[in-house]
């Protein structure tokens, strides 16, 4: 089902987040690499990419980048010491599981209740629209956001096992109990 899901991606020309992105590797995007790249350099590449910064009052360490036009992700960069932590892709117009696997390939794990997927060794993280009672996951699932990020991934994750429902993966989770959906 894996190679369904590229196929699936190729077919319908996904939005172009990562693919053009990419002057560098994952989890930098359009030059900006989490755990090295500087607030500043970074917020300079997003204003020459079109983007307009919102500070926001309440909190001090993010800046938020509402999306350029339709077809652009809103964007997110979250800093520490004025280093950038993590980029945050959302709202990117009709994107799907399938089309992120297609760019980047199949999740190296899941965190099967949340609708949560990690890729490329925990720096890309993808986070899917709905909970853990989907009945099936599925390459046409929508995308909430994609976190990239040097961080490491959260400990209650399943090995990526292909389509199959979420509850499949949370019974094999060993500390967490399986509610009715």
């Amino acid at each position: 089902l894996t190679a369904a899901s590229i196929l699936v991606g190729q077919q319908a020309s996904p939005p172009l987040v990562l693919r053009h992105a990419r002057p560098c590797t994952l989890p930098c995007w359009q030059g900006i690499n989490p755990g090295r790249t500087r607030i500043d350099p970074a917020n300079q590449i997003m204003l020459n990419l079109g983007y307009n910064a919102q500070n926001s009052t309440q909190n001090r360490t993010r800046l938020s980048y509402p999306p350029i036009d339709a077809e652009h992700c809103a964007v997110l960069l979250e800093h520490r010491e004025a280093i950038v932590t993590e980029i945050r892709l959302s709202d990117c117009p009709a994107l799907l599981l399938g089309d992120v696997m297609a760019e980047i390939g199949a999740p190296d794990s899941i965190q099967p209740g949340a609708l949560s997927f990690t890729f490329a060794e925990g720096r890309v993280k993808v986070k899917l629209d709905g909970d853990g009672c989907q009945p099936r996951l599925t390459p046409f699932l929508p995308v909430r956001y994609i976190s990239l990020t040097t961080d490491a991934p959260p400990a209650n994750e399943v090995v990526w096992q292909g389509f199959m429902p979420p509850r499949d993966y949370i019974a094999q989770l060993s500390d967490v109990l399986m509610l009715s959906c």
